[in-house]
């Protein structure tokens, strides 16, 4: 055996590598990790630790994530904590609300808003459709929980009489921290108001404790508000009838005004009809300035004729005297043509003026300015016909008056000459006749410069007349649109109005969302939470040890089986061994699948040793040992039983051999007498005891030393046992066991619901890792009263630790 173990070696120091970061882990989850004390040990030769699985680095970890069942199981175990706390919470809780909740009432009433204004007649600003119908709607709203609605209301007697106002409701944190709070405030709070949706109905609610109250303060704010309305409309009306009435006589007495301008203006004009003066005036103007342009051609006319006359005489005409004589007009010369005259080119100009701006006007038809520019281009036109028969008139005077002329020379002496008796009716000469037009030129001029200068100021006084006269209709429109106006607000003011109460609070007879059966289930879910919650706290803190699936992860890996418990009681006079033997056929089958299990794992030729123990006494690791080492022997394997708990020594009590010699003796001669072990009834199977007591301990260090492996080896080699089951001390409890833990081939942890400790179970399993020891398997010793499945009852082991083990 110590062959082998030294041949893997190298297979245990890998372990050795993993097991510490594991161990570290391990003993974080203890904030006091028990700490093994040993005896100063004697030196012997090292000692190779047998092969070793590999544990995975989580593996010792105490929970994983867990089934929603197992956690339903782990509340369970803690039920009276939930029914605790829930019946605490909720009975407190449904006994305040049901006792210092304070009741509340609503009262409700209805105002109707029209979103169309009725008629009479006119459609005016005032009626038809609102716009804006839910702004103004919403306004509404805003105005019934305004101060100007609220605060008349609460200086109401009948409101200041109720026992809302009396006596103010207040919270918890209000009375500790002694807050008031005001009616106003109060009152706004309780006030709802709320347009309902699709209608043109509003709502308007009050809660308060007191149901009566709470009616009769919506209908004095149902009331207030009406009359709030009323009258804003009213002083708004009032408002805008004073502006219209002030506008109208105002523009009364613009039209007066206006009127005595015109009048004085015409006055001044000595006509009533401006446009005829004017159109006179420029009449007379023209002809003035016709004649003048007249004059001046004529005294052109006339000065080329002396012209003429002062010009030396061609050849073949004589000229006599000192008037002498000109040839007359020979028959290329010809009339002047229009154009050539001053007079006619300005007409003419006027006259396509005239006509181009009647062409282009933008004036109606019926416009009076249209019917001007008519009359000013018939009179130019007229005007200018008058110059042209001027002109033509004065072109045949001129030729008649040179065919008339006597002209000087001749054939005769007497022809040229002319009569003494015909001197007084000669005509005037061109110079005289020059001379007198200058005259008539000049005295024309000074008329026409004074009657120019009265037409300015003449058209000057049609201008602001004209003015006047537009600024008057525009006013008489402007007067005629208010005077309507006036009319039909006047004919409009008897409607009904768009706001109307549609009903009156009544008295509440019921609660106003009475939730006090809804925070009653609240109370009782809030109870039942918390009191899972405090229970899955504890079952979160609590490490100890239910079910296999408690055990930590490497233990359920290696899981050999669960021993049924029995429930037995000690018989006078029997001992409780005898009783269990009763009922060991309850337990034949789960043996009997472990020691297959077992088998399988020391599946290797030759002695194998397993050491049985746990993390804490009292497990019942000792009557495992038995059961299963009489199965083994039952199946043909030899068995010895070696007892090694030299402290409770329940292995030698339960065969009745606790004062012989055995494993103390063996241990400190170095070697095993044969003598020293104890066939028992079961063929195959046999025990050596614990020993004797000694003093000290010297023969417990020596296990340290090597004397184990030194009886195991013989053993091997002297003996026909296949299988050796040394049953020791909690691991946790004696050092000596971890060291025995690395002399033998493997290890069997027993475990026990409600008495083992998932931190200590996870120590131990550190422990015994880091001193080399192998885990074979682990079994669990408990009912299956909380699995799915299973097989047979389960017993006690013994009334107590001391016992069991």
């Amino acid at each position: 055996m110590a062959n082998s173990n030294r041949d893997d070696m190298s297979e245990g120091s890998a372990f050795y590598d993993n097991i510490e970061h594991v161990f570290t882990k391990i003993c974080a989850d203890d904030p006091e990790p028990a700490v093994v004390t040993e005896s100063p040990l004697v030196p012997v030769e090292p000692v190779s630790p047998p092969p070793l699985e590999p544990i995975p680095e989580t593996s010792l970890t105490a929970h994983a994530a867990e089934p929603p069942m197992d956690i339903v199981q782990s509340l369970l175990r803690f039920k009276w904590t939930l029914v605790t706390t829930f019946m605490l919470v909720s009975a407190t809780l449904i006994w305040l609300i049901w006792t210092k909740t304070t009741l509340k009432y609503q009262a409700r009433g209805e105002i109707r808003i029209r979103p169309v204004i009725p008629r009479l007649v006119f459609n005016i600003d005032e009626n038809g459709a609102i716009p804006f119908y839910d702004s103004f709607v919403r306004t509404q709203v805003s105005v019934i929980r305004s101060l100007g609605i609220l605060k008349p209301v609460l200086e109401r007697p009948d409101i200041r009489k109720t026992l809302w106002y009396q006596n103010p409701d207040s919270s918890l944190i209000q009375k500790i921290r002694a807050d008031t709070i005001s009616p106003f405030e109060r009152l706004r709070e309780g006030l709802v108001v709320t347009p309902r949706r699709g209608t043109e109905v509003v709502d308007l609610d009050f809660t308060c404790p007191f149901p009566e109250d709470a009616k009769v303060i919506v209908n004095a704010i149902l009331d207030q508000y009406l009359a709030e309305v009323g009258d804003r409309a009213h002083a708004d009306k009032d408002d805008l009838d004073s502006k219209r009435i002030a506008r109208f006589e105002a523009l009364q007495n613009e039209i007066q005004l206006h009127d005595s301008r015109i009048s004085e203006l015409l006055k001044s004009m000595g006509t009533d009809d401006a446009q005829a003066l004017v159109a006179d005036r420029r009449a007379n103007s023209d002809r003035k300035k016709a004649r003048l342009d007249e004059l001046r051609q004529q005294q052109k006319h006339l000065q080329w004729t002396l012209d003429r006359q002062t010009r030396p005489v061609p050849d073949g005409v004589t000229q006599e005297g000192g008037g002498g004589a000109i040839n007359p007009p020979t028959a290329m010369e010809t009339q002047p043509r229009y154009y050539e005259d001053a007079a006619w080119v300005r007409l003419d100009g006027i006259v396509m003026t005239l006509r181009h701006d009647l062409d282009t006007t933008s004036y109606g038809p019926r416009h009076h300015a249209l019917a001007t520019l008519r009359n000013d281009l018939a009179f130019q036109e007229v005007a200018k016909l008058r110059r042209e028969e001027q002109l033509d008139a004065q072109w045949r005077d001129r030729t008649s008056s040179v065919d008339a002329a006597p002209w000087a020379g001749g054939a005769g002496g007497d022809g040229g000459a002319v009569a003494a008796g015909d001197a007084d009716i000669r005509p005037l000469s061109p110079r005289d006749q020059i001379a007198l037009l200058r005259y008539e030129e000049d005295n024309l001029a000074v008329v026409y410069a004074k009657e120019k200068e009265e037409f300015a100021k003449l058209l000057e006084t049609v201008q602001l007349l004209n003015k006047e006269t537009a600024a008057l209709a525009h006013t008489r429109d402007l007067w005629n649109a208010v005077r309507q106006r006036i009319d039909q607000k006047n004919m409009e003011r008897d409607v009904p109005g768009t706001i109307e109460i549609l009903m009156r609070a009544i008295t509440p007879s019921e609660p106003h969302q009475d939730r006090r059966i809804a925070f009653s289930c609240l109370s009782l879910i809030l109870g039942l939470g918390l009191g899972g919650s405090a229970a899955l706290i504890r079952a979160q803190k609590n490490q100890t040890i239910y079910t296999p699936k408690d055990l930590p992860a490497a233990m359920r890996e290696l899981f050999l089986g669960r021993v049924p418990l029995i429930r037995s009681k000690k018989l006078l006079g029997q001992a409780l061994w005898q009783e269990i033997e009763k009922k060991q056929s309850l337990m034949v089958e789960p043996i009997r699948v472990m020691r297959t299990i077992l088998l399988s794992r020391l599946s290797r030729h030759g002695q194998s040793a397993v050491l049985v123990s746990s993390a804490m006494p009292g497990t019942g690791k000792s009557s495992f040992t038995a059961l299963l080492g009489k199965s083994l022997a039952e199946g043909g394997k030899r068995v010895l039983l070696i007892d090694t708990d030299v402290h409770g020594k329940a292995l030698s009590r339960r065969f009745k051999l606790v004062d012989r010699a055995g494993f103390i003796e063996s241990v400190r001669d170095g070697e095993i007498d044969r003598e020293l072990i104890v066939e028992t009834e079961t063929i195959g199977l046999s025990i050596l005891p614990a020993g004797k007591p000694e003093k000290g301990k010297m023969a417990l260090e020596q296990i340290a030393n090597g004397a184990l492996q030194r009886c195991l080896d013989q053993l091997s080699s002297q003996s026909d046992f296949n299988l050796i089951l040394l049953d020791c001390p909690a691991i946790l409890m004696i050092a000596n066991t971890i060291i025995m833990a690395s002399q033998v081939d493997g290890t069997i942890m027993v475990e026990r619901e409600r008495l083992s400790h998932r931190g200590r179970v996870a120590k131990a399993l550190a422990r015994l890792a880091s001193a080399g020891g192998r885990l074979l398997g682990t079994v669990f010793v408990g009912s299956y009263k909380n699995e799915d499945s299973g097989c047979g009852s389960g017993y006690e082991y013994g009334s107590s630790a001391q016992a069991s083990t």
